[in-house]
């Protein structure tokens, strides 16, 4: 039995999130994910691939405001208020993306900037922006926040366990000391959902799948990046996962772990806003079309 063992949200972009235990389903993502992103002044989007100290920072979600604090000091926060009406809207870019975003107010992006090092800004997406989903991959209304691709990814406990054995088996990766390996967290893959039960890297073959009550597409398997050898507390950068995984999960030139997948709203007939919630049951197409 395959079944929903964690939900993440990842409110602004490469900042850590939050697990909640269960999450509203919109079509272009979990409700809060990735709905804000750092910018340089510009309006190009900032990571932690060239700035680790990002990681340091954690965002949740706390009486309707987005709040981002330092996650060694938790008193040292800032509130972001949803309704940031009459604030001014321009261009930002996310990779090949030119979308329309909101800023901020001044106090916050000093902040952010104070903490960083950097004259950074925050922006969060309005509504009515559409950032559509890639075309090779989009069913025709398919739309996406400022994640980097696609709505939604889901990973298996079991594909992460194969990966820390391949890992483990490597004597570099262990401490000689103390004989000790400390797995990696499937944190570190950034993903919305992660169920238990099944078989390593089962989420490959997911095409059309249920979460509860809720229908999802698989529409490809996720490219992994150099973020994943990042430490999702500390920011250090490492040799691993890329490492091992370049090994045995390499296509063309791109190392795959993960599967994207996008709502298939179409099936939708409620009324009420989809929701799903830790525990949920997944069935696959095989199960789904009996």
């Amino acid at each position: 039995m395959l079944q929903l063992s964690q939900i993440n949200i990842f409110p602004v972009k490469s900042l850590d999130g939050y697990s909640p235990k269960s999450a509203i389903v919109t079509k272009r993502g979990l409700q809060y994910d990735r709905r804000w992103m750092i910018t340089e002044p510009d309006g190009k989007f900032m990571t932690q691939r060239t700035y680790n100290k990002m990681a340091l920072l954690q965002a949740i979600i706390e009486n309707n405001s987005l709040v981002i604090k330092e996650k060694q000091n938790e008193d040292n926060c800032i509130k972001v208020p949803f309704n940031i009406e009459g604030s001014s809207s321009f261009d930002v870019v996310v990779w090949d993306d030119t979308v329309q975003a909101i800023l901020a107010q001044n106090e916050i992006n000093e902040w952010l900037s104070d903490f960083l090092g950097k004259k950074c800004q925050l922006v969060t997406m309005p509504e009515s922006t559409q950032r559509r989903v890639d075309e090779d991959y989009n069913r025709g209304e398919d739309i996406v926040s400022f994640a980097d691709g696609y709505p939604f990814l889901i990973i298996g406990e079991a594909s992460m366990h194969d990966l820390n054995d391949k890992i483990q088996a490597n004597p570099k990766n262990v401490n000689q000391n103390s004989t000790h390996f400390e797995p990696l967290s499937i944190r570190r893959f950034r993903t919305n959902f992660v169920y238990s039960g099944g078989t390593p890297y089962q989420e490959d073959e997911f095409t059309n799948f249920k979460i509860g009550g809720v229908d999802f597409v698989g529409v490809k398997n996720c490219a992994r990046c150099v973020l994943t050898t990042l430490d999702p507390d500390t920011g250090t950068k490492g040799k691993e996962p890329l490492a091992t995984l370049s090994k045995y999960r390499l296509k063309g030139n791109k190392v795959l772990f993960g599967q994207n997948a996008v709502w298939n709203h179409q099936t939708w007939q409620n009324t009420l806003q989809p929701e799903v919630k830790v525990g949920d049951i997944i069935q696959l197409e095989a199960e789904l079309f009996k």
